[in-house]
């Protein structure tokens, strides 16, 4: 026998087996708690008891080595080692989970009653597309009927338009003629009634002499524009101007380029100019170059009516003239030759020359030593 294998065998014989910890009937399987704890415990034991069984050989390899002259009993029968007490621990109490409802079986169908439904359900989908087609078809054509409504809504709408605007057309029409048609029966009694109205008799103008001759004696101006007669009172406005060329030669010392405006007068004031002149025997004075009337308001004088009221301004000029020295000359503008017509005549009957000079619309009137002397009838 090998001296090697005898300790092991008496080791296995005088070592009993290590009692299993038992297992309790309560842990689920048979089997026992895994825990970390007991494992470690187990674990410890194995390698304590490997140890002693090695320990144990080498003791006993050691005491029949050949070189002894005297072998040593050693004792087969180990002392028995105590296992180490497992840690048993509490097992867990299992906590039952809550009841299950009971789920009530399926209906079983036969393959008569599954194809019927079947049947059914394709006979729905039929309907549901033949009822949304139908819907859709309904909806074209209620929209197709309201767009016709509203076309001959429109149509109907503007006829109607058309014939309230053609009946007033024709009612202001005939509102027209009716009121053309009444003034024309109006005019024509109106035309009647002037028809009969008898004519007055013609004036004779044998009195008066058809060729005009210069003014003799004092000139006297009166401005005639559209229905109305203004006195210029000439010679009033001379004599402010020789005042005022004497005022302005003593203070300048020089009458030369003198430019003024005196008045006004009345209705009228005068703008004049003083300055060198050539006269006729080839010497060279100062004197009046040239005037011009300015208007100091508008309307100006007096309507042909007012003039022909005594105490108008007119009547108050012409009473204190002599027709024998006096001339009436007129500055007569483009509106003004009707009431230069009537004036005339109302100065020929008293006896008066009448003279009349033409002037452009907005020119005014204007003399100069150098200009001409009116005529009249």
């Amino acid at each position: 026998m090998n001296p090697l294998e005898e300790p092991s065998q008496a080791i296995s014989e005088t070592h009993p087996p290590v009692p299993h910890a038992k297992f309790r009937p309560d842990t689920p399987n048979g089997s026992r708690p895994t825990s970390s704890k007991g494992v470690l415990g187990l674990v410890l034991t194995a390698l304590m008891m490997a140890a002693g069984s090695v320990s144990l050989a080498v003791f006993q390899w050691v005491s029949r080595s050949p070189d002894r002259s005297e072998p040593v009993a050693v004792s087969t029968q180990a002392e028995p080692v105590a296992a180490p007490a497992t840690k048993v621990e509490p097992a867990p109490v299992a906590v039952e989970p809550p009841p299950i409802e009971p789920v009530a079986p399926l209906p079983a169908y036969s393959e008569e009653e599954i194809a019927a439904r079947r049947q059914e359900a394709e006979r729905l989908e039929r309907e549901a597309a033949e009822n949304q087609a139908k819907s859709q078809a309904d909806s074209s054509a209620i929209t197709d009927a309201v767009t016709g409504w509203k076309k001959m809504l429109g149509t109907a709408v503007s006829s109607r338009i058309a014939a309230e605007t053609a009946a007033l057309n024709r009612q202001a029409a005939a509102a027209t003629v009716e009121s053309m048609n009444r003034r024309y029966k109006e005019l024509t009694a109106e035309t009647a009634q002037v028809l009969k109205t008898p004519k007055p008799p013609r004036e004779a103008l044998s009195g008066y002499s058809p060729v005009a001759k210069p003014a003799k004696g004092q000139e006297y101006h009166f401005e005639v524009r559209g229905d109305r007669i203004a006195f210029i009172d000439i010679q009033q406005l001379l004599e402010l101007v020789k005042k005022d060329v004497q005022i302005r030669m003593r203070l300048s010392g020089s009458p030369r380029g003198i430019q003024s405006e005196v008045g006004p007068v009345g209705d009228f004031g005068l703008a004049y100019e003083i300055g060198p002149m050539n006269d006729m025997l080839g010497g060279t004075g100062v004197g009046l170059k040239g005037w011009e009337v300015v208007p100091a308001r508008d309307p100006r004088g007096e309507t042909v009516e007012r003039s022909a009221q005594a105490l108008s301004e007119f009547d108050r000029t012409i009473r204190r003239l002599s027709p024998s020295s006096a001339t009436i000359t007129m500055w007569v503008y483009p509106d003004g030759f009707g009431t230069f017509r009537i004036m005339r005549d109302r100065l020929h009957a008293l006896g008066f020359m009448v003279a009349a000079r033409p002037l452009p619309q907005d020119i005014p009137v204007r003399g100069s030593p150098m200009g001409s002397i009116s005529a009249g009838q």
